[in-house]
Formats: C-alpha cells, structure tokens, sequence
C-alpha cells in the first residue's frame, strides 16, 4: 500500500449492493469505523476510481444485477488492467454458487478480495467481509472516520461557555471530536471545558460535552479542536456514526458527478 492508503486507509464502495448487504451489512462495516460507500452507478464510478481520493478502494461488486455477467467481466478486467485503477482491490458478490464462474474472476481476472457468496448468509457474509477489510488494512492507521462538513446543508452548533451560548459551524466531525469555528470567536484557551454542545446535524439534535485540545488560525478566523467526553451515550454515537456516513455518501457523490459532468 502507498504510505496514504497505510494512514488513511481504504474507501470501501459496494456497487449495486443487494439489498441485504445495503440493509445490514454496511451499517455493520460504518460501525465498525470504516469509511463505506454505496454507488448505483458503475460508469461515474469508473470515471473518479483513478482519482487520488479512492484510487486505493476496496470495491465489492453486486454481478447479479444491472449488466448481464459477461459485461460485468468486460467492466472488472478493465478496472484490473488499466494503470489508472489496478490499485483498486475487487472483490465479487453473487447469490451464483457456479464454481466455474468463482474461479474465472479469482484465478482468471485476479480479482484479489474474493468471491463471497451471499447464500451463506447475512452474518457469515458479513464475517467474512470484515476479515477482508483487516487483512488489507482498510481502515489504516486511523482509529476513528472523519468526515469533512464542509457544503452540507443544515449543520451548525452551539456551545455553552460561561454565561453566552456561542453559534459556530462545523468543519469536521468524528465520533471522538470536532473542529468547529464560531460566528464571534469566544476566545477558547486550551483545556476549556464545553458543557451542552448542540450539534444540528442536518435535521437531527445530538448532545455532548467536550473540551478544547487546541486552535489554529485560517484566514480571519479561529478553528477550535474540541474532543468530545467518553463513553458517548449508545444512542450519540449512532447517529454520529449515522451523520458521518452520511457525509462520506455526499463527497463521494458529488466527486461522482463531478467527473460525468467534466466530460
């Protein structure tokens, strides 16, 4: 892996995902604090794969659904052997147990994070899946996803300091912390304790208590570095795990269309 992937770790998209795996099996890896993706829509995909963001994906392919399995073999060859995307790990999902077929894209197309057949089941697809993302290291030296809030719509903050109630903005959010800037910077020394902080998080209400870790200047303005109490509540840390998701599916989109556009 390159030096960015052993630190980032791996984009993990599932294209076309059955709906078993979409109802279950991704909510099982984005609580598990990897970075996970579904995409509907295989050439988008193709053009922003070589890209730097998700040039080393772990990308798991559904060939049941959308194209007939010859051209799905035509699509996976040409991710293999295009300079631009063979960095990208593929691994095939099909309720097809044809043992021919397995062996085509594991010994043939060299496809190198197997083929799981889903008939095993929700829970053993899932332990294997999962097996799979450690053995590449697809979360990387990370311990916690962050997600980049920039452009979402309808986030913002407000945290308690003294006697003030201060409204920012978030930059980034992770379940561990937050890098946030207020509307009138209230002069945070490191180590200041934040009591009910209200996150708005496209909609949904979540709150926790933090402390500031630090700050740094860009432009005009302050960003503060706040790390959030342990243990979060159950109920916080799944719909901070939920808004995270949530973020990454955007970007991802957006980058997407971005390249169909540009073409």
């Amino acid at each position: 892996m390159t030096d960015d992937t052993v630190i980032r770790g791996r984009k993990v998209i599932f294209l076309y995902p059955h709906s078993v795996v979409a109802d279950g099996l991704i909510a099982a890896i984005a609580e598990r604090e990897y970075e996970v993706h579904r995409v509907h829509n295989h050439e988008k995909l193709r053009r922003v794969l070589g890209r730097p963001e998700p040039r080393n994906a772990l990308l798991f392919v559904n060939i049941d659904d959308e194209l007939a399995e010859p051209e799905w073999e035509k699509y996976i060859r040409g991710l293999r052997e295009s300079p631009e995307t063979r960095d990208v790990h593929i691994g095939i999902l099909s309720y097809n147990e044809d043992a021919a077929l397995a062996g085509k894209y594991l010994m043939q197309i060299g496809v190198q994070a197997g083929y799981i057949r889903l008939k095993l089941g929700l829970e053993e697809s899932t332990r294997i899946i999962l097996a799979t993302l450690a053995a590449t290291e697809a979360r990387g030296q990370r311990k916690h996803v962050r997600a980049d809030c920039n452009g979402i719509l309808n986030v913002s903050l407000n945290a308690k300091h003294g006697e003030r109630t201060w409204r920012g903005e978030l930059r980034d959010l992770s379940v561990a912390g937050m890098a946030c800037l207020f509307d009138t910077d209230p002069g945070l020394a490191p180590e200041t304790r934040l009591g009910g902080i209200q996150l708005n998080l496209r909609g949904t209400l979540v709150m926790v208590d933090g402390t500031v870790k630090g700050s740094r200047q860009a432009n005009s303005r302050k960003i503060y570095v706040v790390l959030f109490d342990e243990p979060l509540p159950a109920h916080v840390h799944e719909r901070l795990i939920h808004f995270i998701h949530d973020c990454l599916q955007i970007q991802l989109d957006r980058l997407m269309d971005s390249a169909a556009a540009s073409r």
